[in-house]
């Protein structure tokens, strides 16, 4: 039910931030008694859409009901944000906090409690860029900007007063009615309450109740109340969108992967080797017939890890009797086919199995990927190989640059590949 029910929260998180108008939705013709109002809002909208920088730290607290559903979470959150790109999102949900952490050229995204993390090119939070969803999770006050572009309905509802860091600050109240987001099935966004303080512009709390049909569920209602504690515009130190994983964090593929994901050898020199690749065998091919005929025939076969550097180099580490290894070779092998021409060298690394018995497995799957024979299992072990398979990508550095346990999407693949400068 905990599982569940942090789903229902997700998804309210995302909601105050990543629910936004319809693209392209006329404003309605205010009438004279919400002028005010729609220019308290418009000043809201252009205050934060200058922001070049900010830190936001502040408290969320959803409430979730519905039958046999009640649950009541509160937790810090804390926005750092250098426009257009750079970025810090940490959120302490108490079942599964996050972090996100952008420098502008690498995302990386971090679960505390698992000790898990993950890696890979930022996306562009350029307006319009098919990216928007995930700028208004993580640029958060931005989304006041775009809010007042599209509210079909502002209307003052009072005065308040709200604590913060700073001490008490007298607001104004204002219910903002956005148009419907037609792509969210299930999901109905009522007006939005925001407490502004009308000297900065700023808001200092923002509620929002979302109306869910879930599909396990049924009918959930979240109250979602965000409130600042703390705020700044002025720039932030650089430190803030370096991500420097702890004593124990493990890089994955995606988060939540088994605990045997974590690669021990990423950012480190891949250990050297050299072992003889698997001859081509043909009725028409007879073996040399003298011993220096068969060594030089040898030698021509041998491939050495170092002499390869400069080139992105894929090691998957299998063995014929492995399930996942032949559910994964094809991939491996495509990878092999559609970029091999554009220069990067792929190797099936073939753990302790006889020549005949590989070479019957190639014939018979018509795989055409490069095998190495790793006879005795030495270079397997150096490479921690007791999982297989077990697909190393090492970089043009000849550093490891991901290492995958186990059969993967082939998306994980590619995204590696990327990540080594190879697409």
């Amino acid at each position: 039910m905990l599982a569940r029910l942090a789903l229902v929260v997700s998804i309210a998180l995302l909601t105050t931030f990543g629910i936004a108008a319809a693209r392209g939705t006329p404003r309605a013709a205010a009438k004279p008694h919400e002028l005010s109002a729609r220019a308290e809002l418009d000043s809201i909208g252009s205050v934060h859409a200058r922001l070049a920088h900010y830190r936001f730290e502040g408290v969320v607290q959803v409430v979730v009901t519905g039958k046999g559903v009640n649950q009541n979470l509160e937790m810090p959150v804390r926005y750092v944000f250098d426009r257009p790109a750079r970025l810090r999102t940490e959120i302490q949900n108490p079942s599964m906090g996050s972090t996100l952490v952008s420098d502008g050229d690498t995302l990386t995204i971090s679960a505390p409690s698992l000790q898990q993390y993950t890696r890979q090119p930022a996306p562009s939070l350029v307006p319009g860029g098919g990216n928007d969803a995930f700028a208004r999770q993580v640029d958060p006050l931005g989304e006041y900007a775009r809010m007042a572009s599209t509210a079909t309905l502002v209307r003052a509802i009072g005065r308040d007063t709200v604590q913060t860091a700073a001490g008490s600050i007298e607001v104004v109240k204002l219910e903002v009615t956005s148009p419907p987001d037609t792509t969210a099935k299930g999901l109905l966004m009522h007006p939005r309450t925001l407490w502004v303080d009308p000297a900065s512009h700023r808001v200092l709390r923002d509620s929002v109740r979302v109306d869910i049909d879930h599909p396990q569920l049924g009918p959930v209602t979240s109250m979602q109340v965000t409130r600042l504690v703390r705020f700044s515009d002025e720039a932030q130190p650089d430190s803030e969108f370096q991500f420097q994983p702890r004593a124990g964090d493990r890089r994955v593929a995606r988060i939540g992967a088994p605990p045997a994901e974590g690669p021990t050898l990423e950012g480190k020199l891949a250990p050297d080797f050299t072992l003889t690749r698997l001859a081509k065998a043909t009725a028409a091919t007879k073996p040399p017939r003298t011993a220096r005929a068969r060594a030089a025939a040898t030698a021509a076969r041998t491939v050495k890890l170092s002499a390869l550097r400069g080139q992105v180099v894929v090691l998957d580490f299998w063995a014929t009797w492995c399930g996942p290894c032949r559910r994964w070779m094809p991939l491996v092998d495509k990878a092999h086919a559609e970029f091999g021409p554009k220069g990067l060298q792929v190797f099936a690394v073939n753990l302790r199995e006889s020549e005949g018995d590989v070479r019957a497995f190639l014939v018979k799957t018509g795989v055409k990927v490069p095998v190495l024979l790793d006879h005795d299992g030495s270079v397997g072990a150096a490479y921690g190989a007791s999982s297989i398979p077990l697909t190393v990508i090492v970089g043009r550095d000849g550093k490891v640059v991901r290492s995958l346990i186990g059969a993967h999407p082939e998306a994980d693949l590619r995204a590696a590949l990327r990540e080594a400068g190879i697409e």
